[in-house]
């Protein structure tokens, strides 16, 4: 299956991830495909000439990016192909990396999710904190007010913790519900 039609599939969940992608090779594949790895070659920072693949089984992709020309001029230029992305700085394999942020997005436990990964549970907290920032980073960066000059947003919560008039199921924690209404919309 293609990993894009993968995660835009209306039944995306867990099998059908662990079916699509299963070793290194494809879970690559679909991180050029979700465009968290670059599929395309970068340019030089120092000359913006070309770079071409150097294969070295050593690397996380199994190769990194060489210009010939500045190295010709005996100033080296060699870069990761994970320059700038999402899997610069982690020793996590890709694969495993995906896989912990499958769990990430369903709200599993951390010792869950190093079990089933198969990394360490220092390794695992350690990425659901990366996860956390990303998350905080994007939802800051999309940030959009309610209301406006016009527009006024009322701004609601209950907090539910006990019965009422002896009616109802118990709740075991207390549970805060926030709610927005907007009048011109409604």
């Amino acid at each position: 299956m293609d990993p894009l039609q993968l995660i835009l599939a209306r039944y995306f969940n867990i099998w059908n991830f662990a079916c699509a992608i299963r070793d290194e090779e494809t879970a690559v594949a679909a991180a050029k495909a979700w465009l968290l790895i670059p599929a395309r070659t970068p340019r030089c920072p120092i000359c913006r000439g070309n770079m071409s693949r150097e294969p070295k089984l050593s690397y996380k992709l199994k190769y990194r990016l060489r210009c010939w020309r500045c190295a010709w001029e005996g100033r080296p230029s060699i870069r990761s192909p994970l320059k700038n992305t999402f899997f610069e700085r982690s020793h996590v394999s890709v694969l495993d990396t995906l896989r912990l942020m499958l769990h990430f997005l369903r709200k599993d436990k951390v010792s869950q999710a190093a079990i089933d990964v198969g990394v360490t549970k220092k390794t695992a907290i350690q990425t659901y904190h990366y996860f956390r920032e990303l998350c905080e980073v994007a939802e800051a960066h999309d940030r959009e007010l309610l209301g406006g000059n016009t527009d006024i947003v009322e701004i609601d919560e209950t907090h539910l913790f006990t019965r009422k008039y002896h009616r109802g199921r118990l709740l075991r924690r207390q549970t805060w519900t926030f709610g927005c209404l907007s009048r011109l919309t409604k």
